[in-house]
């Protein structure tokens, strides 16, 4: 009986273990299926577009602007339509004192009439006035939209060159700590120099202080990248080597300005304006100018005064009036040099624009040849530093290179790699400007920036 509880008793500790380990792994299963069905932590620059445009408002308020300036026209168009009227008055008349045969009853009168404008200028220039400033606004929307992508493009692109720039502190400081710990060794050991634990502790504490001016800049573009999506921005990607730095097409600046003269929204908004303005002069001019209306009515009432009462009289009438003005206390001649002053501030401020808009593209078009070039010699000076730096170390090793040397090369390397990082940054965010100054910023252009990013390990 013993033998047979002791095996009992196992079979039952066993499958209870047996039990215990399927709900282990049962819950380790659905562990695993509820962070999975967590949102991905990462993000790219597409995803962080769709997030502020969910986000930000100003697209937004930007659109329902350009919606309601849509109504301008029918606005306008109604001044030059039939206006239909209709009246209906209904009075009782009770005298108090009258002459003999005066009665009270009740006073009645209606009627309907029709206004058709015939000659009107100023409502003419206005109907197409309204037009143009639909036309206008259109612009501005395009304008803010894109001033959008603008934005996260710079935001996101900021925030992952921080990124790499930190990483490559990081890697600096590392090799620097090392070369600090193998310094006091060999001093300690007889065979190096106080000088150089100096050295290599006093470039140490200049990395640690890049460290934390890097670390500054990473959380000041993640903010700022935050502020625009919405939400944290999680993981981002990091320029891979898929970017292909090619030349501006086309390849001279005067193209971009002509692209931008034609496709820039803000430009075309300003030059919209001057257009508005000298409508804005032709309506103060018309008012010197006569109206001409065709009028139309029909009437019924049953008094020929406010107190004597007739027989029911219904009558139609069919006219034109003609308004001539004469003098408006000088109203009409202030108006029109207000719009004359208004349609050369328009004109400035085309020409601001404009001037602004040519200075942005020339500094990006070449900051763009620029870092175009600063990425190929940057290469070229990552892989001879890195020559160096090996053939430095087997020296040290050997013991015809001191440690400074080694130093020197480390800091020449890590140099020229920070220097690489920021040239490929440089060259994608020069490229963004010049297209987004030229008016040719699209989602398009923002996925083929996105392609160049391969995702990164938090």
């Amino acid at each position: 009986m013993g033998k047979k509880d002791r095996a009992k008793r196992q079979n039952r500790r066993g499958r209870a273990l047996g039990l215990g380990a399927c709900a282990a792994a049962l819950c380790a299963v659905l562990w695993a299926a509820a962070a999975g069905a967590g949102p991905d932590p990462s993000l790219d620059l597409l995803t962080a577009l769709r997030l502020a445009k969910d986000h930000d408002p100003s697209v937004k308020s930007a659109y329902h602007e350009m919606q309601a300036v849509r109504t301008y026209p029918a606005q306008n168009l109604s001044v030059l339509l039939p206006r239909v009227e209709g009246s209906l008055n209904l009075s009782e008349i009770s005298y108090v004192t009258a002459p003999l045969g005066y009665a009270d009853y009740w006073s009645e009168s209606e009627g309907i009439g029709l206004r058709q404008p015939l000659f009107n200028v100023g409502a003419y220039v206005g109907y197409d006035q309204s037009r143009k400033r639909v036309q206008a606004m259109e612009a501005r929307y395009r304008d803010t939209a894109d001033f959008l992508l603008y934005r996260v493009s710079q935001a996101y692109l900021n925030a992952v060159y921080a990124e790499e720039h930190m990483a490559v502190v990081r890697e600096q400081e590392k090799a620097l700590s090392r070369q600090v710990t193998m310094a006091r060794r060999y001093f300690e050991a007889g065979e190096g120099t106080i000088g150089d634990v100096h050295d290599a502790e006093a470039r140490y504490a200049d990395v640690v202080y890049q460290l934390t001016d890097a670390e500054k800049l990473l959380t000041t573009t993640r903010n700022a990248l935050e502020l625009l999506i919405g939400r944290p921005p999680g993981t981002l990607g990091r320029l891979g080597p898929g970017l292909d730095p090619t030349p501006p097409d086309p390849p001279s600046v005067d193209s971009w300005v002509d692209a931008a003269r034609r496709e820039n929204p803000a430009l075309r908004y300003y030059r919209l304006g001057i257009e508005v303005a000298q409508d804005e002069i032709l309506k103060a001019r018309s008012l010197h100018l006569p109206t001409l209306d065709a009028n139309a009515s029909y009437a019924r009432r049953n008094t020929v005064s406010d107190y004597v009462p007739t027989q029911t009289v219904e009558w139609y009438s069919v006219g034109v009036q003609l308004t001539v003005p004469v003098f408006s206390g000088g109203y009409a001649v202030a108006k029109t040099r207000e719009a004359v002053e208004r349609k050369a501030q328009s004109e400035e401020d085309y020409r601001r624009a404009l001037t602004d808009v040519t200075q942005k593209i020339t500094d990006a078009f070449y900051g763009m040849e620029a870092a175009r070039s600063k990425i190929g010699s940057t290469a070229q000076a990552v892989r001879a530093y890195e020559t160096a730096l090996a053939s430095t170390q087997r020296g040290f090793e050997a013991g015809v290179r001191s440690i400074v040397d080694v130093l020197n090369a480390q800091t020449n390397l890590f140099r020229a790699k920070a220097e690489w990082v920021r040239a490929r940054h440089e060259y994608v965010l020069q490229r963004v400007n010049l297209h987004y100054y030229a008016g040719t910023l699209t989602e398009s252009l923002i996925e083929t920036i996105n392609t160049w990013l391969e995702r990164n390990t938090p």
